[in-house]
């Protein structure tokens, strides 16, 4: 079961590709590219046999964390997210519930560095050592982020159930294997090992 239903790839390419006067449709192109990404996920997940509930662009707001733990102090003068609890406090691109288990999903639309046109985000396909830590470091800083993102959605599982098993991983449905050494390349903000394990690159995804 899926909810939201994923929506066709050619709803999304409606975007007119030229520019009108005083507007570059940058940003749009880019929330584009992003959803395409999570399209190919649902596309992924479709095509898998266990019975899955599988939730897509799932958020909670501090008040619906709060009734989840019990142990939180509501009294918003000691809590400042309190003050502002109908506001979203944690999301993911996808949630699924399984039998015993629930994996956490990112998704991040991250092309190897010399395939990334610079039409989208600050990458840049060429350029002098300077451009390319730069770039590396925009590549980690997608899983850095993730990684918090997944973790308050993983602290709201608990405190629904303790014992739940829980699985994280970023999705880089664009990414191919073979340039995975980009995630480690410098050695100032590298990921480790065990970061690493939990990346889902491009053949993770294939139907091969």
């Amino acid at each position: 079961i899926m909810f939201l239903c994923a929506p066709f790839l050619f709803f999304f390419v409606l975007l007119t590709e030229k520019n009108q006067p005083g507007h570059s449709f940058k940003d749009e192109r880019q929330r584009q590219c992003n959803y395409e990404a999570e399209v190919k996920i649902f596309r992924a997940l479709e095509g898998l046999e266990e019975n899955l509930i599988v939730l897509h662009s799932f958020k909670y707001t501090h008040d619906q964390y709060c009734v989840c733990d019990r142990s939180h102090d509501r009294d918003r003068k000691n809590c400042n997210k309190c003050k502002n609890q109908f506001s979203v406090e944690g999301e993911c691109d996808f949630l699924v519930l399984g039998p015993d288990y629930c994996v956490i999903m990112e998704v991040k639309n991250m092309s190897p560095i010399q395939d990334v046109s610079p039409d989208f985000g600050p990458e840049v396909s060429s350029g002098s050592r300077e451009d390319r830590d730069t770039q590396i470091r925009a590549l980690v800083g997608t899983f850095k982020k993730s990684v918090n993102q997944r973790a308050k959605i993983a602290s709201l599982i608990k405190c629904i159930n303790k014992d739940t098993r829980i699985l994280q991983f970023t999705a880089y449905p664009y990414f191919s294997k073979s340039f995975k050494e980009q995630f480690q390349e410098n050695a100032e903000f590298r990921l480790s090992d065990d970061e690493l394990s939990t990346n889902l690159l491009q053949r993770d995804f294939s139907s091969n």
